[in-house]
Formats: C-alpha cells, sequence, structure tokens
C-alpha cells in the first residue's frame, strides 16, 4: 500500500506487467525512480526483485524494501539500513536473491 501511496501522490503511472509482477517508472524531484510489487508468493518475492535488479544494473544501495512488521502498531514506519531478516520470509528470498 506504501508504494502504490507513493505512486499516487507523485502522478506516477501507468503500472505494467514486469519481471513477474507490475512496476511503474518515474521521478520524484531529480530522482529517476522504478516502484515495483512483486506478483510472486511473499516468500519468492526475490526472485522476482532479482530480475528488476538485474535489468536495471542496480546496486544494493539503490534498493529500498518495504514490507510488514508485526511488532510495529498500524501506521507507524520503522526505517533501517542492513540488518538481518528477522525470520521474515520475503526478506529471506530477497537477500538470497
Amino acid at each position: 500500500m506504501a508504494v502504490q501511496a507513493i505512486a499516487r501522490r507523485h502522478d506516477i503511472a501507468p503500472w505494467r506487467r514486469r519481471f513477474q509482477g507490475v512496476a511503474v517508472e518515474g521521478t520524484i524531484g531529480e530522482e529517476k525512480l522504478l516502484l515495483f510489487l512483486p506478483g510472486t508468493f511473499m516468500n519468492e518475492s526475490g526472485r522476482a526483485v532479482a530480475e528488476a535488479v538485474h535489468f536495471y544494473k542496480l546496486s544494493l544501495g539503490d534498493i529500498v524494501v518495504f514490507h510488514d512488521e508485526l511488532d510495529l502498531p498500524p501506521a507507524k514506519l520503522r526505517v533501517k539500513t542492513g540488518g538481518g531478516n528477522a525470520g521474515h520470509n520475503g526478506l529471506r528470498s530477497i537477500s538470497a536473491h
């Protein structure tokens, strides 16, 4: 929902089927970006993310992953760089790929 809200707020459209999911390219300010929603099962999301990363030749520092966190109350956000996957199967899959 957060990624879709970013696209709406910055009038980035249209979404297209790509990389085993849906993606949209746009800009925010001077920054070009790709917003991507994997269409695979969560525990296989790394396959879809890897396709986009390889196609665009992205480095790890270019990737931002939004994911759910049951330990946070609704509408709260935590931002972190690096670290483990804390048992989250989607993060585990992305790290593995």
